[in-house]
């Protein structure tokens, strides 16, 4: 009986032991890459990232977030994986509502389009009056593009990648989100209702 017991008990324990491993992506790569003609921004606020294309259309935005392991128990780095991407998508979600409405972001923008341009040593106190106007009406239609679709932005959010970092013990998400997902999500959410 004690047998039986002891063999039950090392087939459980082993079967929970070798749970297949997340798919890594070490968080330093790039999973999609940014075709030229597209701008890229990224924000002080936990590792957002905006691209957007110079007609004033965001084209995709990042999000990456950490979340510290807490437990060596069996179900912690999934739990972890679970708070990181809710987390990431938080983060996505008070880009719209709070971040992209502030005059910090619309310069944020406005200067990543005179960089691009190669206008500016990075001081926008260098352009010209044209120069500077023409960059500030492309950040507020990217402004307004990312207001217009914030709901279909925040419905269309998809994880990109899990990375469980051992040496540091933390679990690393990115969410992203881009025209196509947005649009599929917005038309997915119609069907439904």
């Amino acid at each position: 009986m004690k047998l039986i017991a002891t063999l039950i008990a090392t087939l459980t324990l082993s079967a929970c032991s070798s749970a297949p491993p997340l798919s890594a992506v070490p968080p330093n790569v790039q999973v999609a890459s940014v075709p030229s003609d597209l701008l890229t921004t990224g924000f002080t606020r936990g590792g957002l990232t905006l691209v957007f294309n110079k007609s004033g259309q965001w084209e995709r935005i990042t999000s990456v977030s950490a979340v510290t392991i807490g437990s060596n128990l069996i179900g912690a780095a999934d739990e972890s994986i679970t708070v990181a991407t809710m987390k990431a998508r938080r983060q996505i979600a008070e880009f719209i509502n709070t971040d992209v409405k502030s005059k910090r972001t619309l310069t944020t923008i406005s200067t990543t389009i005179q960089k691009a341009e190669g206008k500016t040593g990075g001081e926008p106190e260098n352009n010209s009056d044209d120069e500077s106007q023409t960059s500030a009406r492309i950040a507020q239609m990217v402004k307004d593009s990312i207001v217009q679709s914030s709901r279909a932005i925040l419905t269309g959010t998809m994880v990109e990648s899990e990375f469980i970092d051992a040496e540091k013990r933390q679990a690393i998400v990115t969410v992203f989100v881009d025209r196509k997902t947005a649009a599929a999500a917005l038309s997915m959410s119609g069907r439904a209702k």
